[in-house]
């Protein structure tokens, strides 16, 4: 997997200013910058855990045992460490370890205050949402999510302010991050089930957006039109189309999105009756689960059931845990 790096509003959480000429931290090792992700923390589970409830009755007592999902742990903590390092050019003790305490302290204060200014943490608080970005090793593709710094700690002081430790609580309200939008486009061209497959990430897609055109010629697409995944469960289009037309899973709603040869991806979602219930959908119209078998593990299929020849794209972004 790889080293595992963040950014924060886009502030890189391990400093990379004096990238390419490191300079020797308080503790001797060299330093790219005056903050640091501590090593081992930022991580979300990524698989279920168990909460324990105790509970006493009159005549009993005991415990249950419950499984909550990885999305329930929505909890990030982020401890950063900051060295008493000067930032100034234009100071004696540019790119060095504070020569006193109170100077180590000062540097150390000012590094702080430069994070939480840099990363807007100050400006937003607790109720402004801020972008967290996360890569495995350098190359690996971003993955993102949107969510509020919910805690931080005091500043943990070490021996004779050579460094100091801050904790931040970030909370993801979905317990998943997002990658790069994908738009995945299949022409159907017969009115038997057609599976189409999706790249997933490892956890479920809810939001996908599904965007239908008919492309005989003289045809139109009847109601009855289905998308399912691969329970069976999904929606089917409750009336009869020929222009683009796109499906927002998550609102359940749906826009006419124009007859170019692209779909207007921006159109004003205001049709809540042409979005028709299959099976027993949970939340969204059509929830994409990743695992395809005999295909793999990051793969999720959408099957269609159209009654003339079209085409379909789904626009989404893979999540992961």
């Amino acid at each position: 997997m790889g080293d595992i790096t963040y950014t924060l509003q886009g502030v890189d959480l391990t400093d990379q200013r004096w990238a390419s000429t490191p300079v020797r931290s308080p503790i001797g090792r060299r330093a790219t910058g005056v903050w640091e992700l501590n090593k081992g923390t930022g991580l979300l589970p990524s698989l279920p855990g168990f909460r324990v409830t105790r509970f006493e009755k009159p005549g009993q007592h005991g415990e249950t045992q419950a499984q909550f999902a990885p999305v329930a742990a929505n909890g990030l903590p982020l401890v950063v460490r900051f060295w008493a390092l000067g930032t100034d050019p234009g100071r004696p003790d540019y790119q060095q370890v504070g020569s006193t305490t109170d100077v180590r302290l000062r540097m150390l204060q000012e590094n702080i205050s430069e994070f939480l200014f840099r990363t807007q943490i100050g400006a937003a608080g607790s109720k402004g949402y801020l972008e967290l970005e996360r890569r495995y090793s350098p190359d690996g593709d971003p993955q993102t999510a949107v969510g509020r710094i919910v805690g931080s700690s005091e500043p943990e002081y070490g021996a004779d302010y050579l460094w100091a430790d801050y904790t931040l609580i970030f909370s993801n309200p979905y317990g998943t991050w997002t990658g790069e939008q994908v738009t995945v486009t299949e022409d159907i061209t017969t009115t038997s089930e057609t599976e189409i497959q999706v790249p997933m990430g490892t956890a479920p897609v809810w939001d996908a957006v599904i965007a239908v055109r008919v492309t005989g010629e003289g045809e139109r697409l009847e109601a009855g039109t289905r998308f399912t995944n691969d329970t069976g469960v999904g929606f089917e289009i409750a009336r009869w189309t020929e222009s683009w037309w796109i499906y927002d899973m998550a609102s359940r709603m749906a826009s006419l999105a124009g007859t170019a040869s692209f779909p207007n991806w921006g159109a004003n979602l205001n049709d809540a009756q042409m979005v028709s219930e299959l099976g027993r959908p949970q939340g969204s119209a059509l929830l994409i689960s990743p695992g395809v078998a005999g295909v793999g593990d990051r793969v999720g299929a959408v099957r269609v059931t159209a009654t003339a020849p079209c085409q379909v794209r789904i626009r989404y972004r893979p999540r992961y845990f």
